[in-house]
């Protein structure tokens, strides 16, 4: 069986409820941007460390990858196939505080920096906000309800966001914080 089919040449796409919408429509703006957040879920694994020995936070991207391939499911089918619901945002919510409650307060705003795990986090986690966008786009225009795949999404960007501070944290690196404002002269 060939990767390639030709159906797309002419800028549509199927869907799994048989729609052929343009390529740049909301729907599938939106699985493309649930793919880059997945790909980015990936490369963060590969980042963190050994497939051989996966950590904890490995296995809770294996998790997410999962979780977001589910969530392509529902937003192509329109919704008429549902796989998340509100015990998966629990669960995710759960691994965010699990990961926050081993950080150290946060008080001051951080500079996305640090080891190279830990900033392609945060580099994931602003993949994960512009899905968020999309996702909303693609209800407005789908004049949809608020689904808790949609949810899952929201709370996705801070789960990246702890992440990358408790990889610092491993690594015994400081977070960088945002100086107050002066002046540069030219």
């Amino acid at each position: 069986m060939k990767i390639y089919t030709g159906h797309g040449d002419a800028g549509r796409t199927l869907t799994l409820n048989g729609s052929q919408p343009l390529k740049n429509s909301p729907l599938i703006q939106l699985n493309g941007s649930l793919d880059e957040v997945s790909a980015s879920a990936g490369y963060l694994i590969t980042l963190i460390g050994s497939r051989n020995n996966r950590s904890e936070e490995q296995e809770d991207l294996v998790w997410i990858q999962n979780v977001l391939y589910h969530i392509g499911i529902e937003v192509s089918s329109a919704f008429s196939r549902l796989y998340i619901d509100s015990s998966c945002v629990a669960a995710l919510e759960s691994r965010i505080d699990r990961l926050d409650g081993q950080n150290d307060p946060l008080t001051e705003f951080i500079l996305y920096s640090g080891t190279m795990p830990a900033a392609y986090a945060q580099v994931t986690r602003s993949v994960t906000r512009r899905c968020e966008r999309d996702f909303v786009t693609f209800l407005s225009e789908a004049d949809q309800k608020i689904p808790q795949s949609y949810l899952f999404i929201n709370r996705l960007s801070d789960y990246f966001f702890v992440l990358a501070r408790y990889l610092n944290k491993c690594s015994g690196i400081k977070e960088a914080t945002v100086s107050k404002w002066k002046q540069i002269d030219g």
